[in-house]
């Protein structure tokens, strides 16, 4: 629960900084990261940084369950006790 929680926030947080990268890398134009940055804000808006975030999280948990069940199963079926 704690990993998801923590992943959810770091893609909060990064998101819009990977959003902006792939919309730099597809801009033919040359320019400073602040100028680019600024024309991307004008002309696309602050949400559009955020656009896409829904199915990035869906997928993050979504993934992280799987991951958390195939471990709890492989305890079990191995009888593998965690350390506390």
């Amino acid at each position: 629960m704690i990993s998801m929680i923590s992943k959810a926030c770091a893609t909060i947080v990064t998101y819009p900084m990977i959003t902006f990268r792939t919309k730099a890398y597809t801009c033919d134009k040359k320019m400073p990261f602040k100028q680019r940055m600024s024309e991307f804000l004008q002309n696309e808006g602050f949400s559009a940084l955020y656009r896409g975030i829904t199915t990035k999280m869906l997928k993050t948990i979504i993934s992280n369950s799987i991951t958390m069940i195939i471990f709890e199963k492989s305890r079990y079926y191995l009888n593998v006790e965690v350390a506390k």
